[in-house]
């Protein structure tokens, strides 16, 4: 098989999800790539044979193109949208439906939108999205909620808790907004990224939400639980994150390219989870110790020190992974398909078992990893 036939040929078993008569495992690798400028510093000194022969052996398949640098999603979470056949764009992300799904919510016609507490932090010249997780107990969150629930209720706005503790919010005038993953916020000027609307549409939605996160604002100033958790020297809750709003459409045939019908997630990887029951997929555990396992598997550790830009915490989360997954990979020999994503698209790319093209051309890692 010459390389002029094999690529297509491969881009047709990825499609139909088979390679070499089998489905194969499909990793789904959020802030891998990093920018030209940067990798080389970030990758200094680390030893990656795993992830290296992966990236060698695989020819790219397929890649996001022409996106935008103001992306109030995450690539990740595009791909994995779509790849369920569910839409995605860079200016929204319909992710609390799946969420949903994930918490034991039946489908509804409603759209529902997340909302969650956060602490705003005053930065030299700006208000920004802080980096610590809040770790509201549920009574704590409750108590807040009951203080805002007049305000709600004068919007006609639902709200409904989950047991996993995200609130979901039903009102018309959310469902215009464009809003940003809190992800793409962290440590940023979160007046880039608060709720909007589109360019020609009514802008009062958007005024709307922001009058309404300033009157809970000032109600929680003195809160209780805000009093409490300042002496305690804790993060104030002084804010709230509205996002991935959308109702709930029925899984359609996927719009890129997915190796894989069976879905292995952790207990908190709630969006993967969740599309998998919509889609009526196989759901297992995610499970390192099998290398084998012909399911998609969203590795995600590298996402939250990319997120708060905690080089020292990437390594470390990435030669995990090496040991825990790429190393064992690279061994096996066996097919293997791999989305990587940076920080504005993701690429998705094969390895194929017995096929190497131009193996003495093989790429450095560097060069592999820069997006």
């Amino acid at each position: 098989m010459t390389r002029r036939q094999s690529l297509p040929y491969l881009r047709t078993c990825a499609r139909r999800g088979a390679l070499h008569g089998f489905i194969c495992m499909h990793l789904l690798i959020p802030d891998l790539l990093l920018p030209r400028d940067h990798v080389r510093e970030v990758l200094a000194g680390l030893d990656l044979p795993g992830l290296t022969a992966l990236l060698a052996d695989a020819r790219e398949l397929e890649r996001e193109r022409d996106v935008p640098a103001f992306q109030r999603s995450q690539p990740a979470t595009r791909w994995l949208l779509q790849a369920f056949g569910l839409p995605a764009s860079t200016e929204h992300a319909a992710i609390a439906p799946a969420l949903r799904a994930a918490d034991g919510y039946a489908p509804t016609t409603q759209s529902w939108h997340l909302v969650q507490p956060c602490h705003l932090a005053v930065a030299r010249d700006h208000v920004q999205l802080g980096l610590e997780r809040l770790a509201l107990e549920a009574a704590q969150a409750q108590s807040l909620l009951d203080s805002i629930r007049p305000l709600l209720d004068e919007d006609g706005i639902s709200v409904e808790v989950a047991a996993s503790g995200r609130w979901y919010w039903h009102a018309p005038m959310l469902d215009t907004l464009l809003c940003a993953e809190p992800a793409r916020a962290i440590g940023r000027n979160v007046d880039l990224w608060l709720p909007d609307v589109a360019p020609q549409a009514d802008p009062a939605p958007a005024r709307k939400w922001r009058r309404l996160h300033n009157e809970v604002q000032m109600l929680w100033f003195n809160h209780p639980v805000n009093e409490a958790r300042e002496a305690r020297n804790e993060p104030v809750v002084n804010g709230l994150w509205l996002h991935g709003g959308g109702v709930d459409l029925a899984p359609g045939a996927t719009g890129v390219h997915l190796a894989a019908q069976t879905c292995a997630a952790r207990d908190d990887q709630a969006l993967l989870r969740g599309l998998a029951l919509r889609a009526d997929r196989p759901l297992v555990a995610r499970d390192a110790t099998n290398t084998a396992q012909p399911a998609l598997i969203l590795l995600d550790e590298l996402a939250g020190p990319a997120a708060r830009n905690d080089w020292s915490a990437w390594r470390d989360a990435l030669l995990a992974l090496e040991t825990a997954w790429f190393a064992p990979l690279a061994a096996s020999g066996k097919p293997i398909t791999l989305t990587v994503c940076s920080d504005l698209h993701w690429s998705t790319r094969a390895r194929r078992t017995g096929m190497r093209w131009q193996f003495w051309k093989r790429p450095s890692l560097v060069n592999a990893l820069a997006a």
